[in-house]
């Protein structure tokens, strides 16, 4: 397993279909924390090891537990994205399914294209708190680039080859660059379509302050700070980033320890 690579439980009950799911998956630099074919095994293994997102059959032939009676389990233990994949779509089968609040449904057959949208759409769901439609097409499914998918401590950021993990801790500065964000790291550098209010307001950790309207800092990677700028220093190099007017009390209030010298 990769650190940092979004991690994703597939509970299919079709041989084919779910190592069809976890080939189209790999191939987006996608971990598979569990593959299983029952409702039971799907919550020891949900239970043992919590994924980032869950794509969940509804109907599954020689389990106890059908797809959205897993689905409830998972969610009494933790609150992760749902995709529902499933060949039945009537009412009954939809209104069941809203009792699990999932992200998205998505009818089988379904493409490796598809099943891409369904997963970015579904985090946009799930982070907005939407309720899902049952629309296998990919018209008007645009995702909204600003929301981020937070987990505790740690955000992705999708990139072209798969979603990335991000942890506080690895974060050395975030900046602003015209309709884009760049979030500095000790592991390198991540673009993507936002805005740096609209991340900050989403992505909040005690150690990461704005000082200026173009940059958040990691308080803990500066190494010195005067009134205009804050330094880090990252393999040798060193970087300095402005502090705006507006910013001086909030840098000064975070590093109240550093001036006492504690």
């Amino acid at each position: 397993m990769s650190k940092g690579s979004l991690r994703v439980l597939i509970l299919e009950d079709d041989p084919i279909l779910r190592m069809n799911t976890e080939e189209v998956l790999i191939s987006k630099g996608i971990d598979i924390s569990a593959s299983v074919a029952n409702g039971q095994k799907a919550i020891s293994a949900f239970r043992e090891d919590p994924p980032d997102l869950a794509i969940v059959d509804i109907h599954l032939e020689g389990s106890m537990l059908d797809g959205i009676q897993s689905a409830m389990a998972f969610n009494e233990i933790q609150r992760v994205p749902i995709i529902f994949l499933t060949a039945l779509a009537d009412e009954r089968i939809r209104e069941r399914a809203k009792m699990v609040n999932p992200a998205y449904y998505l009818i089988k057959p379904c493409t490796p294209v598809q099943l891409e949208v369904a997963i970015d759409m579904a985090f946009d769901n799930f982070t907005g708190h939407k309720e899902a439609i049952i629309d296998h097409s990919l018209k008007a499914n645009k995702v909204n680039l600003e929301s981020l998918y937070t987990i505790s401590n740690s955000f992705f950021i999708k990139t072209k080859r798969k979603y990335q993990r991000i942890y506080a801790d690895q974060i050395l500065w975030i900046e602003a660059a015209n309709s884009s964000v760049v979030v500095n790291t000790t592991e390198g550098k991540f673009v993507f379509s936002a805005n740096l209010k609209s991340f900050y307001q989403q992505f909040r950790h005690p150690d990461l302050i704005k000082i200026h309207r173009s940059y958040i800092v990691n308080k803990e990677k500066v190494s010195a700070f005067d009134d205009n700028c804050v330094q880090l220093v990252h393999k040798s190099d060193l970087f300095n980033l402005p502090i705006g007017q507006t910013y001086k009390k909030t840098v000064d209030n975070a590093f109240l320890k550093l001036r006492s010298g504690h």
